[in-house]
């Protein structure tokens, strides 16, 4: 079953711009992925003669930054698939092409979402007392790299409180109260902080080499 790879793209400059290209070409290659879309929320569309090239859907939020989670929604208006895999755009490596189809196959029936899940405090996106009563795990899938269903997507995301930072705890707070599943996916890697050490069994990862913190 194909899905569809989306990025959220903002203050996209000159030193960046090779890394982006880059890594927008070896998703479009990767398996499973039958179409890539990138929303840019920066005031300039600077991502759209990147993407002609590459030959992947744009959307240009006309200057409005309309952050993370409104980006998401962006590129999900335009999805087919009942699947979606997320991947930052200048976070994400790509080491094997399987990396999306590993993914989106977890995504079937009662399980919504997918990634690398990492220990979380509940509390900052919804009280003790409802960690509490609805027996809510203190861990989310890590944003930046994961797939998830579209439709839960569609549906839970417009009500999110967190534009941008703890929109991945939140959502999978959602999906914890909602009575479905999240899995982890032990070949793709996120983390908030730091980087990720090189494990020959990866096929994608997400950290903060090199990178600057400006983006979603």
């Amino acid at each position: 079953m194909t899905t569809t790879a989306i990025t959220v793209v903002y203050t996209l400059d000159e030193i960046k711009t090779p890394q982006f290209e880059s890594l927008l070409r070896k998703v479009k290659l990767s398996d499973t992925v039958s179409n890539v879309i990138v929303c840019e929320t920066s005031p300039i569309p600077r991502a759209r003669n990147i993407c002609e090239r590459v030959g992947v859907t744009y959307l240009h939020t006309h200057g409005y930054n309309v952050y993370y989670v409104g980006g998401i929604l962006e590129c999900l208006n335009h999805c087919k698939t009942e699947s979606f895999v997320y991947f930052s755009w200048y976070r994400a490596s790509i080491q094997k092409l399987s990396w999306a189809n590993e993914l989106s196959s977890k995504i079937s029936g009662d399980t919504v979402w997918a990634g690398s899940i990492q220990h979380s405090y509940m509390d900052r996106t919804c009280s003790h007392a409802d960690i509490s009563k609805n027996g809510l795990k203190n861990e989310h899938v890590q944003g930046a790299l994961f797939a998830g269903s579209t439709s839960f997507a569609k549906s839970n995301y417009p009500t999110c409180k967190h534009p941008h930072i703890y929109s991945d705890v939140w959502i999978s707070g959602q999906v914890q109260r909602a009575g479905l599943n999240q899995v982890d996916v032990p070949s793709i890697k996120s983390v908030a902080k730091g980087v990720c050490e090189y494990n020959p069994s990866v096929s994608a990862f997400a950290d903060y080499r090199n990178i600057d913190n400006l983006g979603p």
